[in-house]
């Protein structure tokens, strides 16, 4: 066996020869000791930074409609997104995270209902997102974050009033969810996005400009962590595990904002400007790899739009253009393999 053959990515059933470079290649199977050390010893094994990073946008809101699809985008090369498969269900206002080999989804609205579902879909192997569990309440409009290990599901509307309630799940077990603690307050809207510690909670209804945070490894209710430059719901969140993002969202008073905000994920203290996006957004959803956030506008002035934007977490200016989503999304999730450069 060499790396000429087959270079290891991710663990399944079948080798599949890698396509391109490998560092922008998926060359699942299953190794044996030999096979791995050989390949760890010529570096050739994969480890944080050598593994591509794909992002997904996950269903929400088009003009007029609901959809059930998810797009696929390579973080590290701008483009137009492709349809990786879709939802078992067409939903709206529902949050995502996951790890780098499952994606998990919260709630949200199903023909106008809310529901208890948390759906997943495997990664190395492009199918239809199937049921998860539950979450112990039919829940809307929830936040999201993730390690490597836990999802943590944030907040939400619970017929018709926002909720307090962290609940988590095992990322590679299937079950439902279980209570983590308490938000300071009852909200929905909120932002998650983490480290692979802490989890970083932003902006929502009825929160201001509220950041709070968790430690993901354990239970129990949210700390202070600082304040946003302004109040506002439904910001897109997206960390690289050192620092943190919030892009766009509805702000008290306006009907949508461009500011992106940046908080450093291992200290406390109130988050500074990091540049505009393209346009003024709310009800994106963000995601990242270990140097880029990616975000969709969602919702703007004109409605809601396709448009994909991105900036680079190390340094900051203003977002730049990614490419389009295949259709125009609001509302929905997001979630990448990189896990905001986690693995």
């Amino acid at each position: 066996m060499t790396t000429r053959d087959f270079t290891a990515n991710v663990i399944s059933a079948t080798k599949v020869t890698p396509g391109g470079s490998f560092q922008d290649s998926a060359a699942s199977g299953v190794w044996d000791i030999t096979e791995q050390f050989d390949l760890v010893k010529g570096g050739n094994w994969p480890t944080t930074g050598n593994v591509a990073a794909y992002g997904f946008f996950i269903a929400g809101e088009r003009a007029g409609s609901i959809s059930n699809t998810i797009d696929r985008i390579l973080i590290s090369s701008a483009g137009n997104a492709t349809d990786y498969d879709d939802l078992n269900a067409s939903t709206y206002q529902l949050s995502g995270c996951g790890s780098a080999t499952r994606a998990i989804t919260f709630g949200g609205s199903v023909s106008g209902n809310r529901t208890t579902s948390i759906r997943y879909f495997d990664i190395p192997t492009a199918g239809t997102a199937a049921t998860f569990g539950n979450l112990s309440s039919a829940r809307s409009s929830m936040g999201a974050l993730s390690n490597s290990t836990r999802a943590v599901g944030i907040g939400g509307t619970i017929t018709g009033d926002a909720t307090n309630i962290l609940e988590y799940v095992t990322i590679a077990n299937f079950g439902n969810g279980t209570d983590f603690g308490d938000l300071s307050g009852n909200r929905y809207r909120a932002s998650g996005t983490a480290s692979s510690t802490r989890g970083l909670i932003g902006g929502g209804h009825a929160s201001g400009d509220t950041i709070e945070y968790i430690t993901i490894s354990s239970t129990g209710n949210v700390t202070d962590f600082g304040n946003l430059t302004e109040a506002r719901e439904e910001p897109s969140a997206a960390s690289n595990g050192t620092r943190a993002i919030f892009a766009g969202g509805d702000p008290a008073g306006a009907a949508r904002t461009n500011v992106i905000d940046y908080v450093t994920v291992a200290s406390t203290g109130n988050a500074s400007d990091f540049g505009d996006m393209t346009e003024a957004g709310r009800e994106g959803s963000g995601t990242s790899s270990g140097t880029r956030a990616v975000f969709n506008i969602g919702s703007a002035a004109s409605g809601n739009v396709n448009t994909i934007n991105f900036v680079v977490l190390a340094s900051t200016g203003n977002a730049s253009d990614f490419g389009d989503l295949t259709t125009t999304l609001a509302t929905g999730a997001a979630t990448s393999t990189a896990h905001g450069g986690l693995q």
